[in-house]
């Protein structure tokens, strides 16, 4: 049976959701509308003034993504672009005025990148139609920058130089081997390149300008990750990360000059990236510690290892130091907080916060923090998860619950601030948020553990997740729905079909549901990544027979829990045709699923409006599906 989104929920049920003292001691709890959980900004880069007094940085406070300026000594942020439609994001502002470039999509829905004058015209400096191009960084001597673009070929990411003077490119690496394009050494000389054979097997390169060699610096045997970050300051040494002999990603540095290597650094975690300051006199390494990222900053000189400012419940990300090297802006986020700026005073170790990204209405006492947890798989393997335990449980009730399914399938849940599950949270669900086998981030074997077996094993590693939420005490066992976005809503189709009582209820967001239609829809730019699937999934044409055996579409006759499809009208990687097909197939025998169709999303939702639409059709669905009643007291905030 098919429903009508948006239809009143019914109000029948054995979980009643209060809003009396909760599980952590606060007397008074209130509950807030998906319009406030969604209307908390999005915040990325920074760019500071050439002097200093401002930063650049991108937001969707108003609701589409545009440009902003934060005084770096505290007060209101400023809107410098307008657009109500398309999406603006900031990426510097120009090295000796108050320039900025920005990358916007233009009418063919390819990003360019455009610079605006102070009084607000702008000009595209890419306008090459039915091409893309994307920003990569600044020369060192700041006449220029570099940037990736397909403008010769669409198949094919080149390596352009633009003037700062003209504005006129200059073609500095064909890229006809189809590398992915590292850093550029300080004088232009070295192009640094990167191949992937999988996920977890690349090779380096090195491209000399000078005598036109490409020197393959990282023959291995077996699976070998390498990928390069940055020539140190001044020199040819390339810094680039490995984790040959180890299950974690370290730092390594190369010589161009010697042609040797050498350890720089490394974690028992892998390291994510590493960078330096203008002049080189700091070394910053992100490390991925137990889905946490953690910033260290290093004196280059001594390797002393810099103090950062304290934040409790948040951590520490987008590092940028200003040229003077004098200030540092950086990003703090955590599961109560979203990301916002701060900027950091080097040599006071004064640091301000410039931004206020949460809602204004709600309260983060209200909201709950994430607890990392482990469970034992059916094979005995512990899983890491996130534990998001609602706050608002009455003495002696069982609450409902949601198994939280990321996509990839080689990502990784981490700790952050997420409006829907902090949506669901305050709403009485708790939630797990389940890094499965194949989930990057806790070493290259468990990464490669769901090969070849996806839908089977990984959804395994789901299924014991709801046993772990069932075995809390505080969950009701038969109250667990499971929830997932891209593969991870894969996974929520594949739980209903190939364990369909396992669940009481899935919510499938933009899952494909036919493997192999999904692996044939890469746009031919993205033929890598296309490759690294087949490797990992199968081909669809020479495993077409086992890629439907995991495909739910193809056993949609095992569904009889009730589930909700949303689905971009636009989406090419899970596409329409495929989930419409689903539905009628359900429709026809009678089964419960619910469609909803967001004509203007592609693979994702871009818009605010579809956020509020989906999420609050979710919770109807849940709290209808899973038979929870509210009461009237506490209800949300608006």
């Amino acid at each position: 049976m098919r429903r009508r989104i948006g239809a009143a929920a019914l109000a029948v049920a054995t979980i009643a959701i209060g809003c009396g003292e909760s599980s952590e001691g606060t007397s008074e709890f209130r509950r807030y509308s998906i319009e406030q959980f969604v209307s908390t900004a999005s915040l990325r880069g920074s760019s500071f003034s050439p002097d200093e007094s401002e930063i650049l940085f991108t937001s969707d406070r108003d609701g589409v993504f545009n440009a902003f300026l934060a005084p770096v000594e505290g007060g209101s942020s400023r809107r410098i672009t307008h657009s109500r439609e398309t999406p603006i994001y900031s990426i510097s502002f120009l090295p000796r005025d108050r320039r900025i470039l920005y990358a916007k999509q233009t009418e063919g829905r390819d990003y360019h990148i455009f610079v605006r004058q102070p009084d607000g015209q702008a000009k595209d400096l890419t306008p090459h139609e039915g091409s893309w191009a994307e920003f990569l960084s600044w020369s060192r001597d700041r006449k220029s920058f570099f940037y990736s673009s397909n403008r010769r070929d669409s198949e094919k990411v080149d390596l352009y130089e633009m003037d700062l003077a003209t504005f006129r490119s200059r073609l500095l690496y064909r890229n006809d081997e189809g590398f992915y394009l590292g850093p550029v050494s300080d004088d232009r000389r070295y192009v640094a390149l990167h191949r992937l054979h999988s996920d977890l097997d690349s090779d380096l390169f090195l491209f000399d300008r000078a005598t036109k060699l490409l020197k393959h610096l990282t023959p291995h045997d077996g699976e070998v990750f390498y990928k390069p970050e940055t020539f140190e300051v001044g020199s040819w040494s390339l810094y680039y990360l490995s984790d040959e002999g180890s299950e974690f990603k370290y730092l390594m540095r190369y010589d161009a000059q010697t042609g040797t290597s050498g350890k720089v650094e490394e974690a028992g975690w892998d390291i994510l990236y590493a960078r330096f300051s203008r002049t080189g006199k700091y070394r910053v390494v992100g490390v991925n510690n137990d889905g946490r990222t953690e910033v260290r900053i290093y004196e280059t000189a001594g390797g002393k290892r810099l103090p950062l400012p304290k934040m409790p419940r948040a951590q520490i990300s987008g590092v940028h130091f200003s040229d003077s090297e004098k200030l540092m802006a950086f990003y703090a986020d955590g599961a109560r907080s979203p990301n916002d700026l701060w900027v950091y005073d080097l040599q006071s170790r004064e640091a301000r916060q410039l931004t206020q990204a949460l809602h204004s209405d709600i309260d983060p006492e209200h909201l709950v923090e994430a607890e990392s947890v482990r469970f034992p798989s059916f094979d005995g393997r512990p899983i890491p998860a996130l534990l998001y335990r609602p706050r608002n449980i009455p003495a002696n009730a069982k609450v409902p619950g949601l198994i939280w399914v990321h996509g990839g399938p080689g990502s990784q849940e981490k700790l952050r601030f997420s409006p829907p599950i902090q949506y669901f949270a305050n709403h009485g669900y708790a939630v797990l948020a389940v890094n499965y086998r194949g989930s990057a981030g806790y070493g290259k074997t468990f990464t490669r553990l769901d090969d070849r077996r996806h839908g089977r094993d990984d959804l395994a590693d789901c299924v014991e997740g709801k046993n772990y939420l069932a075995a809390t005490g505080f969950v009701d066992p038969r109250k667990i729905a499971i929830i997932g976005g891209s593969y991870g809503g894969y996974l929520v189709l594949a739980a209903l079909a190939f364990r369909p009582l396992e669940f009481a209820a899935g919510v499938d967001l933009f899952g494909p549901s036919d493997l192999a239609s999904m692996l044939r829809s890469f746009p031919p730019w993205r033929e890598p990544e296309r490759s690294i699937l087949f490797q990992e999934m199968g081909d669809p044409d020479q495993d077409a027979e086992y890629l439907a055996s995991i495909s739910p579409l193809h056993h949609s006759q095992n569904i009889e829990r009730p589930l909700l499809i949303v689905q971009g009208g636009k989406d090419r990687l899970a596409p329409r045709k495929d989930a419409e097909r689903l539905v009628a197939e359900l429709e026809a025998r009678g089964a419960p699923v619910e469609y909803l169709l967001l004509e203007g999303e592609a693979h994702g939702m871009r818009r605010r409006s579809s956020r509020v639409r989906a999420y609050r059709a979710i919770l109807e669905f849940l709290d209808r599906s899973l038979e929870v009643s509210r009461p009237t007291q506490g209800e949300p905030q608006r």
